[in-house]
């Protein structure tokens, strides 16, 4: 029995089905991290992006933040705190230019809706999206008025 990959089939199928040009992929990914993130939220998403990254020329994968500061995830141990972190490629302030925004879900982000200058900076920054997208709660952090 031969095994087909997925990419073979889907290449055959567009040759023999249209003439369509394929979509072009956003190239330029920003997660945005606050203090007690859902960490698979973030993780999941940046290890396929990863994946794809690692074949794609030119894509790049970034973590936005406040400050440079490592920031924890909600995984949290009693005695040691927080077990998982992230340390970001960028502040908020340094505005990278992102086709797609992340934004994790998770109990950090009620106190992140609250935080003027991360919505500041996801209102600055959405009009110059491809896409923004979120994961559970982290929608509240991206809708605003």
């Amino acid at each position: 029995m031969k095994i087909v990959s997925l990419v073979t089939l889907v290449c055959s199928a567009t040759a023999v089905l249209g003439t369509r040009p394929p979509k072009t992929i956003p190239l330029k990914w920003g997660i945005l991290a606050f203090p007690r993130f859902v960490g698979l939220d973030a993780y999941g998403p940046l290890e396929i992006l990863n994946i794809v990254a690692f074949n794609t020329p030119n894509m790049t994968l970034s973590i936005i933040a406040e400050t440079m500061e490592n920031v924890p995830a909600l995984i949290t141990n009693p005695t040691s705190g927080a077990l998982s972190w992230v340390k970001p490629t960028y502040t908020i302030d340094q505005d990278p230019p992102l086709d797609v925004l992340l934004v994790p879900g998770g109990p950090g982000s009620r106190i992140a809706y609250n935080n003027t200058k991360i919505i500041d900076y996801v209102k600055r920054t959405y009009p110059k999206l491809k896409y923004i997208m979120s994961t559970a709660s982290g929608a509240q952090v991206r809708t605003f008025d």
